[in-house]
């Protein structure tokens, strides 16, 4: 009676505790200290998975800022010549290029901040509007946006730099080959707990058997495309709110196309 319980208090008390939760206690008999065994062998073998599974969060997690940092190619230089393009632009009277130069300074500061990983949605919205000005100027007349996000919800939190991409996917590839009245939309609702954002085109959209396909290749179920910010995007609201939240593509051939962002509702 007193053998195997000796060997479960010398169990809890092992000082090695990566070895400590590999092993398990054999205790054959169908009593009460072998369930007492069972439940004990069990709790280690969660808290192993519970391990092993942040930890393999946390190396994602960093492998995604070293892929964003990677695609940081000197931003402070990047920075500061463009402020010399504005005043530059400004001296010479071209109030154009002063404001381009301006609007792209604002998204470059703003998405290499690292001390900043959530912001409010009005934040993020400020820096998309500066963004669709720049994409103008380039595709002229190739589209318009109509923001329908309600007020009430521009304080909750979100990831930052999670809509431009998605709006820059609209554009290249749901509008880039479309000959003009193109529109995109962004939306905002709360549903239960949860914020759903969802960036939608009338673009050419794709087929199901291609819609089903990039789904899976954003939740690392194939590699059947080449682009890393959609699965970049799901990866990090998995990473940061948990499993149930994520991006989902909805499209119809020749329809358009819906990028839905879900995540949980927080006022910041």
């Amino acid at each position: 009676i007193f053998n195997p319980i000796k060997s479960l208090i010398v169990n809890m008390g092992a000082n090695n505790l990566e070895k400590n939760l590999n092993s398990t206690i054999l205790y054959n008999k169908d009593d009460e200290i072998g369930s007492l065994i069972n439940s004990y062998n069990a709790m280690k073998s969660r808290i192993n998975d519970l391990i092993n599974i942040n930890y393999k969060n946390q190396i994602e997690q960093k492998e995604l800022e070293l892929r964003q940092l990677q695609n940081q190619v000197n931003p402070h230089f990047i920075y500061n010549t463009l402020e010399s393009i504005h005043m530059m632009a400004e001296l010479n009277d071209d109030l154009e290029t002063s404001i381009m130069a301006e609007y792209f300074g604002s998204i470059i500061r703003y998405s290499m901040n690292r001390k900043i990983n959530t912001v409010t949605l009005d934040k993020e919205l400020e820096i998309i509007n500066n963004y669709i000005y720049l994409q103008k100027i380039r595709f002229d007349q190739l589209f318009t946006i109509q923001n329908l996000v309600p007020d009430e919800l521009l304080n909750c939190e979100i990831i930052k730099m999670i809509i431009q991409p998605l709006i820059e996917n609209s554009i290249y590839h749901g509008l880039s080959e479309c000959s003009g009245d193109g529109k995109i939309i962004i939306q905002g609702q709360k549903i239960d707990n949860n914020l759903l954002l969802s960036i939608s085109d009338n673009g050419i959209g794709m087929d199901e058997a291609t819609r089903d396909n990039l789904n899976d290749y954003i939740n690392d179920k194939n590699n059947n495309f080449k682009g890393i910010a959609l699965r970049n995007i799901n990866r990090r609201l998995k990473l940061n709110y948990g499993s149930n939240y994520g991006l989902e593509i909805f499209s119809i051939e020749g329809k358009g196309t819906s990028m839905v962002l879900t995540l949980p509702f927080i006022i910041k």
